[in-house]
């Protein structure tokens, strides 16, 4: 087990975080002009738990967070100074009273124990941050040992908590601290953000290319540098090269499919094969992201697990049409109206049944039995 006491690489060494502030954390003003007034009210005593999905910005609003409680001498509007003896070791990647931990990595009990003496001794830091990333994965019997140093009154001690779900994160825990909810950026919040990033850069991109990324990252400002970081070896960041590097060529086999199955012409002993991913839960992911796009527009609801981000789908309005004109040709062909032939099929493939290779191959013989009535 990793030394919970080294400096991890994704933690104060990743130096993007450098040029921040709290009040310029996009996105996330809420919860930042709620930290800064704690550091303004030195309101230390109480954790804090900030969830929200992965790369949405937890761990850099952690630091800020944490550099401020440590600064010896915060400025007005709650943030670190960045000249004191504290500032300066923290940005120095050697902060005397920060720690942090991983609970996957550092989530046994030899650990917490010995993290509980630590806190019980004197320390040279006037206060201390204990940053917990992937709390909500941590072993309830090590989180039980930590509850007594999280509800101690006027502990010198913040302890700052990040889930991605905060269910899955003790109850009691929660109940000890103040809870903040990190979404991700709206989608033209996402775009500006990314015009900002690649400007530093020097490269521009088509508009087609800003939306595909903007939906691969699904808003997370994380995913969005980690996505720019994968396109950046790229000599030309064109629409299709981005497809190829991000892993979206499923479309055409995936659309290839379901154009063959609305035909009506395959019978479900015939050998219609969707083109399979890594696993067949995968597979059914992106038959069923493809069926979504085609929803007619009188249906009053959508379903729940419907997602219109779909990034390898943006921009793919005219195969998309293609696919809808099949769907209602083959809906008249049956004497159905579409929404109810789509919605035949989207019973069929939103289900839970499509998890392994067997289940997916029942769903496509139930698909050519529903699409083909008159080969059964």
């Amino acid at each position: 087990m990793r030394d919970p006491d080294e400096t991890t690489p994704d933690d104060i060494e990743d130096r993007r975080w450098l040029g921040l502030s709290q009040a310029t954390v996009l996105g996330h003003a809420r919860t930042a002009n709620a930290l800064r007034e704690r550091v303004r009210a030195r309101r230390h005593d109480t954790g804090i738990i900030l969830h929200g999905p992965k790369s949405v910005g937890k761990r850099t609003l952690a630091r800020l967070y944490a550099r401020a409680v440590l600064c010896e001498t915060p400025d007005e509007a709650g943030e670190a100074c960045g000249g004191c003896n504290e500032c300066r070791s923290f940005i120095a990647s050697r902060p005397l009273g920060y720690k942090w931990l991983d609970a996957v990595k550092h989530g046994d009990e030899k650990t917490a124990r010995k993290l509980v003496s630590e806190l019980a001794t004197g320390s040279l830091a006037a206060r201390r941050v204990i940053v917990i990333a992937n709390a909500d994965r941590c072993a309830n019997r090590v989180f039980d040992r930590l509850l007594k140093t999280l509800e101690e009154p006027k502990s010198p001690t913040t302890f700052i908590l990040l889930a991605r779900a905060l269910s899955d994160v003790r109850l009691a825990g929660q109940s000890r601290c103040e809870l903040y909810r990190l979404r991700p950026l709206m989608r033209e919040d996402a775009r500006v953000h990314l015009v900002n990033l690649l400007s530093v850069t020097g490269r521009r991109v088509e508009e087609r290319v800003l939306d595909v990324v903007v939906a691969e990252s699904g808003g997370r400002v994380g995913a969005m540098h980690a996505v720019l970081q994968r396109l950046g070896t790229l000599p030309a960041i064109t629409l299709a090269s981005v497809r190829t590097t991000l892993g979206h060529d499923w479309v055409e086999g995936v659309t290839a499919f379901w154009r063959a199955a609305l035909s009506g012409e395959t019978s479900p002993s015939a050998a219609l094969t969707p083109p399979l991913a890594d696993d067949a839960r995968e597979t059914g992911r992106r038959l069923r992201a493809v069926l979504l796009q085609l929803r007619p527009s009188d249906l009053d609801g959508v379903p729940a697990t419907a997602s219109s981000h779909e990034a390898a789908l943006v921009h793919r309005t005219p195969v998309i049409r293609g696919l809808t004109a099949a769907l209602e040709s083959r809906a008249a062909s049956l004497g159905r109206r579409p929404s109810d032939l789509w919605s035949a099929l989207a019973c069929l493939w939103l289900s839970d049944d499509h998890s392994d290779v067997e289940g997916l191959s029942e769903g496509v013989r139930a698909t050519c039995r529903l699409l083909a009535p008159e080969y059964v």
